[in-house]
């Protein structure tokens, strides 16, 4: 089943995770597996949102970045073509 993203772009729930998943070792785990009543704190939350962010933002990145490089190629030749 896939979703809607832009004009012809969808994404199925098949598709792969970029990444590999934070450890269960890392210092945010052991904060939150120390806390009394078994709740995270706000920070740590972040902390692993972050984490598990970085590199799906990682790849919005390289692909912004690839559609300004066809962005600009477009352009360039359009300009060509017109002289």
């Amino acid at each position: 089943m896939g979703a809607k993203l832009f004009r012809g772009l969808t994404m199925t729930i098949a598709e792969p995770v970029v990444g590999s998943p934070p450890r269960r070792n890392g210092a945010a785990f052991r904060e939150a597996d120390s806390a009394p009543d078994g709740h995270m704190s706000a920070e740590t939350l972040g902390t692993l949102l972050g984490q598990v962010s970085k590199p799906s933002l990682d790849e919005i990145d390289d692909l912004v970045r690839e559609l300004q490089g066809l962005q600009r190629k477009l352009q360039t030749d359009s300009e060509r073509i017109r002289r």
